[in-house]
């Protein structure tokens, strides 16, 4: 089986939650559910899926010393966990630069890397590790999986994934017909009432040379920099767009036919 990586992205800076989540301490740093930090829980999930070993942290600078601190208290790390964005420029170029650092350390092109966001609320850790180990057939087949949740209500804060249920039959997992952005209230309730549609989680898998292939396709300013290497990919991080992975690659991913599996969140 290909070896897999965990990619935890930390550099939100959740001003939807001001006041309480601020720049300075953004909301994956509060205990908003429970004892440990959003940003802890997610680093001792992250280790019942993959080894301590193979965990890295896409952040930038100025949270490496609240980072180190959280993460002492969750597990030891016998490796530099934090790949530090020089500056935030999105999910796109933070999977990017994780990507091509971890190409550089050794890890194969055939390996799998599970990018996960740092503030989310899991409840049922073994249903997540469950639909984890899942999504790994569909990636080692090629296919960049997304993590969808099932709607329970027409929420217009989430963007939506459509799922071909016709191409999905006979298949351990669904797959996807196009990626929605956030709609309006009527939008969402046309989709919720649909019933083929899913929040997108933001969790993605896919083998490293997967990726690399979609960006150097579909956003060459982030793929040929990144294909080139971790230090061509800092030097003109500066000059990169700001954009999304959902935007740059996922949008476009129904000639690559995407795959979805439902996780439970909250």
């Amino acid at each position: 089986m290909n070896n897999l990586y965990i990619l935890i992205l930390a550099g939100g800076s959740g001003t939807r939650l001001w006041p309480w989540s601020r720049e300075e301490l953004p909301k994956q740093f509060l205990s908003l559910a429970g004892e440990e930090s959003l940003f802890q829980q997610t680093v001792r999930r992250m280790t019942k899926i993959a080894q301590p070993s193979n965990l890295y942290i896409v952040a930038s600078d100025q949270c490496s010393a609240l980072l180190r601190h959280q993460m002492k208290t969750v597990v030891k790390f016998d490796h530099d966990p934090i790949i530090a964005e020089p500056m935030a420029k999105n999910t796109c170029p933070a999977i990017a630069l994780g990507l091509a650092y971890l190409l550089k350390s050794g890890a194969d092109p055939e390996d799998l890397i599970f990018v996960s966001p740092s503030d989310h609320i899991v409840k049922d850790d073994e249903a997540f590790k469950k639909a984890i180990n899942l999504g790994r057939q569909a990636a080692s087949e090629g296919h960049i999986v997304v993590f969808g949740v099932k709607p329970t209500r027409a929420d217009t804060g989430f963007g939506y994934i459509e799922i071909d249920e016709e191409r999905s039959k006979g298949l351990p997992y669904k797959i996807v017909s196009r990626f929605v952005e956030k709609p309006d209230e009527e939008k969402a309730k046309t989709y919720l009432e649909r019933g083929n549609y899913l929040w997108n989680g933001g969790f993605f898998l896919f083998k490293a040379k997967r990726m690399m292939e979609a960006l150097k396709s579909d956003i060459p300013q982030i793929g040929n920099p990144a294909s080139e290497g971790y230090d061509s990919l800092i030097s003109s991080f500066e000059d990169l767009p700001s954009i999304s992975i959902d935007y740059a690659v996922m949008e476009k991913g129904k000639r690559r036919c995407s795959s979805a599996l439902r996780l439970r969140l909250v």
